[in-house]
């Protein structure tokens, strides 16, 4: 079973974060100077929301007659966490990130922030998977075949 751990090993995304009163317009920067598509959004040491680009656009394009400096992270993040721990399924997790319409998920062990993996991260991981046993069930059965004609 492919479980979170194996994939947050060879993830490329860096889990970068935000405290939640941070201004949105300090968020934005933070994100273009370090290329991140999401900040996971945090009180002291606790995850509480991931704060996405889309987060950022969506605020902007409500309030674009109004300045964005005053508003916050949390003001302008999705409202409900998904986050997984180590030790999660990835094709669970997977389904749910896809129920829940999010492409970030923060991951959390023991509440401790220690990785951010991309739904397209986890997906490709799930379908290498999938082909490797795919590949081992063809050759398992072609040497079922081999042996048979011995």
């Amino acid at each position: 079973m492919l479980v979170i751990r194996d994939v947050l090993a060879s993830a490329l995304c860096e889990p970068y974060a935000i405290d939640a009163e941070a201004g949105v317009e300090d968020a934005a920067d933070y994100m273009a100077a370090h290329d991140a598509v999401a900040l996971v959004v945090m009180e002291g040491e606790r995850a509480v929301g991931v704060f996405t680009c889309r987060d950022f656009l969506r605020r902007h394009a409500r309030r674009h007659a109004e300045a964005l400096s005053g508003a916050t992270v949390r003001s302008a993040m999705g409202n409900e966490l998904l986050s997984a721990t180590p030790s999660d399924n990835v094709a669970e997790m997977l389904v749910l990130m896809m129920r829940a319409g999010v492409s970030v998920l923060p991951v959390l062990d023991e509440g401790r922030l220690v990785g951010v993996l991309r739904l397209r991260d986890m997906a490709k991981r799930v379908f290498d998977a999938y082909t490797e046993e795919l590949r081992h069930l063809q050759d398992y059965i072609a040497d079922l075949l081999e042996a048979d004609k011995d």
